[in-house]
Parts: C-alpha cells; sequence; structure tokens
C-alpha cells in the first residue's frame, strides 16, 4: 500500500508539474517532498501580477482554520498561480450571511464548502446567479467527468432542470439512520449471540434488564435501550429499506409513506412493547444528548443505543465493547449513496471558471483525495511498518491530530469538494484514532448490506415550497403520535385509523404527488 501511494503521488506531483509548466512556470518546486511548509504553502516565489485571482465565500475549515491557510488550498495555489481571495464564516452564521450577499447582489465568484441545498441550487441556478456547471466539468475536470461517468452518478447531482449546479463531495456510504449499537460484552456475559431478528433482539434487551448484564452485582442498573429524541433509528431494522429524509419506501415503482402504513405500525407496537416493560430508558424523549453522555460516561450501565459514534455516548474507555447491530437482512438496510452535494458552486460573478475548476479537479482522484483528506506523506502522515497510515504530529502543523487534521487538509465537519480516498477507510492505523479506526469498520461492515431507496430528489421551485409546508406538519404530527403511542399515552389499536385519516387530511396525496413526480424524473436520468 506504501508503494502505491508514493506511486499515486508521484503522479500527482508530474500533474502539478505540467500544469504549472503550462501556466508559465518553471515546475521546478516539489511542495510534495519540500520540507519547508512556508515555501510549501506558497507564500515565496509566487508572482501575484500573473496569478488569477477568485473571490470565494467559505465555511471555517474544522469550526477553527481559515480554509486559506490549509496547506492543500495553498499548495494547489501555488501550482496553478492561482490566487483564492477567501472570506471565512462560522457555520452558525453561513446561512444567514449567504443568503443576505446572494440576494444582496454582492456575493462573490465561488462558494465553498457552503453547504447550499438541493433545492437553493435549482433556484439560484434557474436565475442565473449560479452557473450550470456539467460542460464546464466535462471540458476542464477529467477526473470529476471520469468518475462520474464510471459510477452513473451524474444523477446524484443533477438538478430537476438537468443542470449541474455543485461539484459533490464523496465519501463512504453508509447508514441513512443513525446507527443502533449494542453491547457485546453484555451479550458474551449472558452466553447470548447478537440478535439477528426483532424477536431475539427483543430476548437480549429483556435479559439485559434481568440477568445483571454487567456483572457488578447489581442486576437494576442496566439500561438496555438508551437513546435522546425519536427512535427512527429502528426503522433500518423492520424489514425494509426507507428512505430517512421522505420516510419513503419503494414498491414495484411507487413510492409509499412508511408512516401510515403496517410496517410503521408493527415499528410503533415493538417500541411501545420495549418501554411498557422498562426496557427503554424512560426519559429518552426528553433527555439532552449531554446528559445521555454523562449517563453513559460514568458507569456501565447501557446495554445499547443510537448515535454516529458509540463513543460519543459511552466514551472512548468502553466504546469498543459494542458493535453496529448487524442487518437482519440483505437490501433491507438504507444507506446513503456517499455523495454531499453543492460543496462547490461558481456564480455569475466568476468571468474564467475553468481555471479554478481544473484546479479543484486535483481533489477528484484517489491521490488527490489523499492530499485533500489526509495531507502528503512524509508531513502529514506517515506509513507504519504494517503498511497502515497514521498522523504525523509536532512537524510543524500541530501537535495534535485535531491541530494536524485542521492545518494539513481539506477535510472537516463541512463536505468539501474531494473525493475521500479507498485508504481512509481501509488502511488507517489504530495509531491514527483507534475510535474512528473502529467506526469506520462497522460503517463499512453494515454498509455491505445496504440499498440506496431514493435517487438524489431535486425539486422544482413550486414543489419545494410544497413539500416544505405539507412535510414539516406531518413529521411534527406522525412524531408526536410516534411518542404517544411508545410512552403509552394512547392506545396503537384504537387510535391508528383516525391517526391515518388525519395524516391524510393533512395533504398526505399532495406530498405524494410531488415525491413521485420528483421520483420518476430523476429516474429517467439515470
Amino acid at each position: 500500500m506504501r508503494k502505491k501511494i508514493i506511486s499515486m503521488m508521484l503522479v500527482l506531483l508530474m500533474t502539478y508539474t505540467m500544469l504549472a509548466c503550462g501556466n508559465g512556470r518553471s515546475g521546478t518546486e516539489d511542495p510534495l517532498v519540500s520540507t519547508n511548509k512556508e515555501s510549501d504553502a506558497g507564500t515565496e516565489g509566487k508572482t501575484q501580477e500573473d496569478s488569477l485571482t477568485y473571490t470565494a465565500l467559505a465555511v471555517l475549515h474544522a469550526s477553527t482554520y481559515d480554509l486559506a491557510d490549509t496547506f492543500p488550498m495553498q499548495m494547489l495555489q501555488e501550482q496553478f498561480n492561482i490566487d483564492i481571495k477567501f472570506q471565512s464564516l462560522l457555520s452558525s452564521e453561513l446561512s444567514e450571511k449567504r443568503n443576505l450577499l446572494l440576494n444582496s447582489g454582492e456575493y462573490p465568484e465561488l462558494f465553498i464548502k457552503c453547504g447550499l441545498s438541493n433545492s437553493e441550487m435549482f433556484d439560484y441556478g434557474s436565475q442565473g446567479i449560479l452557473l450550470a456547471l456539467e460542460d464546464l466539468i466535462r471540458e476542464y475536470m477529467p477526473n470529476l467527468t471520469a468518475w462520474l461517468d464510471g459510477n452513473n452518478a451524474w444523477q446524484w447531482i443533477e438538478s430537476s432542470d438537468g443542470h449541474v449546479y455543485g461539484l459533490p463531495c464523496y465519501e463512504l456510504a453508509i447508514t441513512d439512520w443513525n446507527p443502533y449499537w449494542i453491547n457485546m460484552r453484555w451479550i458474551e456475559n449472558l452466553k447470548m449471540e447478537e440478535p439477528s431478528s426483532l424477536d431475539e433482539l427483543y430476548e437480549v434487551l429483556k435479559a439485559f434488564k434481568e440477568l445483571d448484564a454487567n456483572g457488578n452485582g447489581d442486576p437494576n442498573d442496566e439500561i438496555p435501550m438508551a437513546f435522546n429524541g425519536m427512535p427512527n433509528f429502528m426503522m433500518q431494522y423492520m424489514g425494509r429499506a426507507v428512505d430517512s429524509k421522505t420516510y419513503c419506501y419503494v414498491e414495484n415503482g411507487k413510492l409509499v409513506f412508511a408512516p401510515v402504513t403496517d410496517l410503521y405500525y408493527d415499528y410503533l407496537e415493538f417500541m411501545a412493547k420495549l418501554y411498557a416493560e422498562g426496557l427503554i430508558l424512560d426519559t429518552c424523549f426528553t433527555i439532552t444528548g449531554e446528559e445521555l453522555t454523562a449517563k453513559g460516561t460514568e458507569k456501565d450501565i447501557i446495554g445499547s443505543t443510537a448515535t454516529a459514534g458509540v463513543f460519543l455516548i459511552v466514551g472512548r474507555d468502553r466504546d469498543d465493547d459494542y458493535k453496529m447491530l448487524t442487518p437482519f437482512a440483505q437490501g433491507e438496510y438504507s444507506i446513503g449513496n456517499g455523495i454531499s452535494t453543492g460543496v462547490f458552486c461558481v456564480t455569475d460573478k466568476c468571468k474564467n471558471p475553468g481555471p479554478v475548476l481544473a484546479m479543484f479537479d486535483t481533489f477528484y482522484s484517489q491521490e488527490g483525495g489523499v492530499l485533500a483528506t489526509m495531507g502528503v506523506e512524509g508531513q502529514t502522515f506517515m506509513f507504519n511498518d504494517k503498511g497502515q497510515w497514521e498522523w504525523i504530529t509536532g512537524n510543524g502543523f500541530g501537535e495534535n491530530v485535531d491541530e494536524v487534521r485542521g492545518r494539513g487538509t481539506i477535510q472537516g465537519t463541512a463536505a468539501g469538494p474531494y473525493i475521500a480516498p479507498d485508504i481512509w477507510w481501509t488502511d488507517m492505523s489504530p495509531a491514527a484514532d483507534p475510535d474512528e479506526v473502529y467506526l469506520n469498520q462497522e460503517r463499512v461492515r453494515t454498509a455491505a448490506y445496504g440499498v440506496s431507496v431514493l435517487p438524489n430528489m431535486f425539486y422544482t421551485e413550486e414543489d419545494e415550497d410544497i413539500i416544505a409546508t405539507l412535510s414539516t406538519d406531518i413529521k411534527m404530527y406522525f412524531e408526536e403520535y410516534t411518542m404517544e403511542i411508545i410512552t403509552g399515552k394512547k392506545d396503537l389499536s384504537s387510535s391508528w385509523d383516525a391517526y391515518v385519516g388525519t395524516i391524510e387530511k393533512m395533504g398526505l396525496s399532495d406530498m405524494m404527488d410531488v415525491y413521485q413526480r420528483t421520483y420518476d424524473k430523476s429516474i429517467t436520468m439515470q
């Protein structure tokens, strides 16, 4: 693997050199092997009057660092002789200020890692504020074009009018819902096996409560299932893959709204049974995430929970006791497509988009993905004697991993314009971050059972307004009903018909008409 990455980085260097020469540069500087960070960052030797200059709005990278100060961005700007003037914002202020700029007409040429939604891109694209990028991608971005063609992925980034208004980010396609983690050490203590059905899960949770599963001599301190908020994570174990955004599944080419079906009835019945028997944390609908973490890290009392990474709930000392519950069957587990859209958009202020798109195309290859997410071998990461990669600290980029990732990569909490390389998921050393390595392994393992339910659903402006109104009200109602049924405030069998009737009166058919025609149009674009 080490030889593979060296080979990839050499290819990347050759590409940089040819492009630099094409821009009238000698190409003699080698930022991939230089040990002088200031030189690598492009603070020396740059002919500013010859540079192409662009303006950009960007979210602060990793919530702290200006994207302009990251090693990959400085490195590529030096090599491509491009100077991007960044205005960086906190993620908390991004949406408001971004929209103010767009509506005022005083917006920049580029929006980078600014998270424009599909509907926002369509809205601003149809007004001519955002440029259609599909032809520019094919002309200036051979790496991205090859990836989109090879993975039949144009469908995921095309708007409802057939145009592409934003570049994508691709990372591992993982569970569409929050992962559900179960305590395997407790299961082993009880000499049981990982459950492979709802009935078996019930038996395991019941044993957690009754048989002193944590082995501390107190049979009454275990909480079999603990979560905060809605327990929709259990939808991925109900026998059908359901999309988390729309709550729809596909049956014979038609979309079905799960919350009014027998599947949802069974889900409510199962969860109400668990709650009634004391197998669910009784404050699950009122406890905050911080309070749940405090409870989970203080003592070994949680048998299962739902969270992106289980260490967030039980701490890093006990997280390897848990695993993501294995899906019960192939094709019944909903996963995303791994693609985030709208991570790089170009406005009509930009009169020469080709060169900057060509620069960012570097990040849409395996070797460029390494640069975007890991930095440069020997400076921000290294390979150990097992061929696994790990971070390098104390080498000018920071004294801890968070600092190195913040200054040495462009991968952070906001999706960026890159393809995450395969080795990010497969060859990370536990020394890099043991909790993340384990999380990646579990994501890969469970995702193998999954399917992406829906294509990328790009709505027209009119349909977006319909969805925004109806789906919000309907979701609020069925979530309230869900809470009342699970906690026993309402009886499921006697209230179900009235509940379904209420959702129908709230405009279910209008909402489903929008979903269906958007789905049909998206399918024909594949």
